[in-house]
C-alpha cells in the first residue's frame, strides 16, 4: 500500500498534542479519570506516528502501549515500559463500566498528578525519539 506517511505521522503528533492538552485541562477541572485516559490517548497517538515513520505503512488497531512501544522500535527503558504498562490501564478502567466505579475511586488528585506527570515525561521522550529519527 502506497501511503502519505509524513502526512499521517503529522495527523498522529497533531492530535497527540491535542489529547495531552485535553488532559490537562481535566486535571485542572478536576475530572480526573478522564485525565489520565486522555493522558494515554496522547502516548498511544505519538507511538503510531513513530510506527508509521519506521514502517511506511498504517499503524495497527489497538491501545496497548507495550505492544505499540515494541513496534516503534524505540530504546525504552524497563522502567519507561513499566510506566507503560500501568497508562495502558488507563484506557481500559476509563472506558468500561465493570472497572469505571473503582477506577473514579482511585483517581485521586494526588494519585492523578503522579501519573499524569509520568505520561506527560513519556510524551517528551517519545516526541523528542520521534524528532531525532
Amino acid at each position: 500500500m502506497n501511503i502519505d506517511a509524513k502526512q499521517i505521522i503529522e495527523y498522529w503528533e497533531y492530535h497527540s498534542a491535542y489529547d495531552l492538552e485535553t488532559a490537562g485541562s481535566l486535571f485542572n477541572s478536576g475530572r480526573y479519570p478522564y485525565c489520565l485516559f486522555m493522558s494515554h490517548q496522547a502516548i498511544e497517538k505519538l507511538l503510531k506516528a513513530q510506527i508509521v515513520k519506521i514502517t511506511k505503512d498504517h499503524a495497527p488497531y489497538g491501545h496497548n502501549l507495550l505492544r505499540l512501544a515494541e513496534l516503534g522500535d524505540l530504546p525504552f527503558s524497563r522502567e519507561q515500559m513499566e510506566r507503560l504498562a500501568e497508562i495502558t490501564e488507563f484506557n481500559l478502567k476509563a472506558r468500561y463500566d465493570d472497572y469505571l466505579s473503582k477506577f473514579h475511586k482511585k483517581c485521586t488528585k494526588e494519585y492523578t498528578e503522579k501519573y499524569f506527570i509520568i505520561a506527560k515525561e513519556l510524551y517528551l521522550w517519545i516526541r523528542d525519539q520521534l524528532e531525532k529519527n
